[in-house]
């Protein structure tokens, strides 16, 4: 079996989540191609290579044009697929759609990842109900991962299509450690950045966009400096508002407590530094991040506007709303090093309950595009 991946860039929970599954389907008949408009990482590379995949960079429309577009991007359909899987919703997976139907390809699937606020104004709420409905008629099952992010891509109303959720996975054997291997790590890890071995380390992950709201993450770390109170936030990613955040936190005075570190691979590795982690995001599907940081043992502080779903029951996620008072977070975040926490058997065993480990999640996903399962929330298996 031949799936297409169809991404618009690279370095979220997107691409992650195509690489999973891809590291999940070794030796199992089904291969992958992935077609973006971004650059991707050389470990991005070797997993789709692992499935006897390849990668195709496709034009930009907006920057090449429809027509250049649409000739290679049906080259790319005429090497043929039995599923397109697309991570592009409403009505800019429209041209997606058509074409794959023109080449003949019968399973098209929308993938929902984001879970934004509901638009306030009527326009917006319009084209909100139209790019649901094209998602609907499109997408032959109601597919994303979470309940949030599945509302939002799909709507409320009444379907016959099957919901089908798939975790945010991770590779539970890179982010659930001994306890001496990540006491060894965050040891070294302390030395190599010149970091103190008791100062608060609080690291954010994600792409330096503006529904990341690392503004926010500025606001607190300027409350602990006003208060002379010692932390220091790692914010790991890159993105377009790189270097405004960087004359941001220069102009406030923030060079000693805020790093940035750009992107790291493989992320896994970055964890053991951290005491917590911070999550202020606007909105957000199922953030793999949080996944990653129960799994690590690492307590999270995060803002209320993100998915209840991703606490999986192991006591480590506080939620905050966004508007509150800066001190409340950072009393929060100073809170971190008293949360207990489970030992790495447990975690490791919760894991595997939800299906969130790279096998479980692969197997739901083979299911679905083999057809041997046609309903599944989170949650069932809780």
């Amino acid at each position: 079996m031949r799936v297409l991946h169809i991404m618009s860039g690279f370095g979220g929970g997107i691409s992650m989540f195509i690489q999973n599954q891809a590291q999940g389907t070794v030796g199992q008949g089904i291969s992958f191609d992935v077609a973006t408009y971004d650059e991707v990482s050389q470990e991005f590379q070797a997993a789709i290579r692992r499935v006897d995949g390849q990668i195709h960079t496709m034009y930009n429309p907006k920057k090449s044009g429809w027509k250049k577009f649409i000739r290679e991007f049906e080259k790319v359909l005429a090497t043929g697929y039995d599923v397109v899987h697309c991570h592009i919703g409403g009505y800019r997976a429209i041209p997606y759609y058509l074409l794959a139907k023109k080449a003949g390809i019968r399973r098209f699937y929308l993938h929902g990842h984001l879970a934004p606020p509901a638009p306030k104004g009527f326009k917006q709420q319009m084209f909100r109900q139209f790019e649901q409905f094209c998602n609907r008629r499109m997408s032959d099952c109601r597919l994303g991962c979470g309940t949030q992010a599945v509302d939002y891509m799909y709507g409320s109303a009444e379907s016959r299509k099957p919901v089908y959720m798939i975790p945010n996975s991770i590779d539970v054997h890179r982010f659930i450690l001994s306890q001496s291997k990540q006491a060894e790590e965050r040891q070294r890890l302390r030395q190599h950045y010149g970091i103190d071995p008791d100062q608060l380390v609080i690291g954010q992950i994600g792409r330096l966009a503006k529904v990341k709201n690392h503004k926010k993450t500025l606001d607190i770390a300027e409350t602990f400096k006003h208060a002379d109170l010692p932390i220091l936030f790692l914010i790991i990613g890159a993105g377009e508002l790189e270097d405004t955040l960087k004359e941001k936190s220069r102009q406030r005075g923030l060079s000693q407590s805020v790093r940035f570190l750009g992107r790291v691979e493989p992320i896994s590795g970055i964890y053991p530094l951290f005491d917590g982690l911070l999550l202020t995001s606007y909105y957000e599907g199922f953030p793999t991040v949080a996944v990653e940081s129960q799994a690590m043992g690492i307590p999270m502080v995060m803002a209320d506007t993100i998915t209840p779903e991703v606490d999986l029951g192991l006591n480590l996620v506080r939620r905050i709303p966004l508007e509150i008072s800066n001190r409340i977070w950072q009393e929060a975040l100073l809170d971190v090093r008293n949360l207990p926490v489970s030992d790495p058997e447990a975690r490791m065993e919760r894991f595997q309950t939800l299906g969130f480990s790279i096998e479980g999640a692969s197997e739901l996903y083979r299911d679905l595009l083999l057809g041997k399962r046609k309903h599944f929330k989170i949650g069932d298996r809780r």
